[in-house]
């Protein structure tokens, strides 16, 4: 073999050895590094949806939060201060509500009787009568703060009619049936 080799002149030893240092390369290239090359991009794809991801659920927690906060408030706005009270503390709640507009807006709150009313959709009607004695402008004001203190209320009757007391002629008697919504649980 050294025979043969020694034949060989020195320039296409050089190209030979060299034809085969490139064929060890372009083989070690197809069979070790392209493979893991791909594999390391499937990896990296896979890595930044698993990012992407994690980053979605990160907004949805926050959206989420948002979601809870926006329900609690619509509840409030709905319900007033009084929107986690058992029925009957609601009903005293409201009574108790009425009694301090009326004082508030210097009227007399003759009387309060409370009832239900009907079921809509997911809510329950709870109506209260209430009797209301005093001056115009005094009632105007109080008609006003109703939805600060009691929430969503709805006024569905009321009849307004000159009274009371002798010495106080300007008094007007109103009677009104205030119907509030509570979310059925």
């Amino acid at each position: 073999m050294r025979e043969e080799l020694s034949k060989i002149d020195r320039k296409s030893f050089v190209l030979i050895t060299a034809l085969v240092g490139v064929l060890l390369v372009a083989v070690s290239l197809t069979y070790f590094v392209v493979p893991s090359f791909k594999e390391f991009r499937e990896y990296s794809d896979s890595y930044q949806v698993l990012n992407a991801a994690i980053s979605d659920g990160e907004q949805l927690e926050v959206k989420l939060k948002d979601i809870e906060l926006e329900v609690a408030k619509n509840r409030k706005t709905l319900e007033g201060d009084a929107s986690n009270l058992p029925f009957k503390q609601f009903e005293s709640h409201v009574i108790g509500q009425l009694q301090a507009l009326a004082w508030k807006n210097e009227l007399v709150l003759v009387g309060v009787r409370p009832g239900l009313g009907e079921s809509i959709d997911q809510f329950q009607e709870v109506t209260f009568n209430v009797s209301l004695l005093g001056e115009y402008f005094n009632i105007y004001r109080m008609l006003n703060s109703f939805e600060e203190k009691l929430g969503f209320v709805v006024i569905k009757k009321l009849k307004v009619f000159p009274g009371g007391l002798r010495e106080q002629k300007n008094f007007l008697n109103v009677e009104m049936i205030v119907a509030s919504y509570r979310g059925g649980s």
